[in-house]
């Protein structure tokens, strides 16, 4: 013989459906949506930050050929850029639990100092000696 639920049994006796009892939503669910919610933001952020970063690098290329060395503020920015796709990824992926911008301040890229060595000027220290 089988068992009937004890809703069914309810509904056959009084002729109604048991009342369901109101669902409360646990505070971990809450957490998780206040953690949750910037992702779809960051996710954009990311997104647009990727193809910023594309236009810097082809900028920086342009410069380069026309000048024959890289724009040292291009670099600092490219820099910066690069720490806020990190700290975005980081963020995305669970492995931190501090936002990035715009919850913080935007990823300092450092500035170039004048004595730092740009990668495509070549560095006269280093030449190889020539033999005549």
């Amino acid at each position: 013989m089988r068992k009937l639920p004890l809703s069914a049994i309810a509904t056959v006796l009084t002729g109604f459906p048991k009342p369901k009892q109101p669902q409360s939503f646990p505070l971990g669910k809450a957490l998780a949506l206040v953690r949750e919610a910037p992702l779809l933001l960051f996710g954009l952020m990311l997104h647009a930050a990727s193809i910023a970063m594309w236009v810097l690098v082809a900028v920086q290329f342009i410069f380069t050929l026309i000048t024959g060395s890289d724009n040292r503020n291009l670099r600092s920015l490219g820099k910066s850029m690069t720490l806020f796709i990190s700290q975005a990824l980081e963020y995305l992926t669970y492995n931190t639990e501090q936002k990035p911008f715009p919850f913080a301040d935007w990823p300092d890229g450092g500035c170039s100092t004048p004595d730092e060595k740009s990668l495509t000027t070549p560095d006269q220290n280093n030449q190889p000696e020539q033999h005549p």
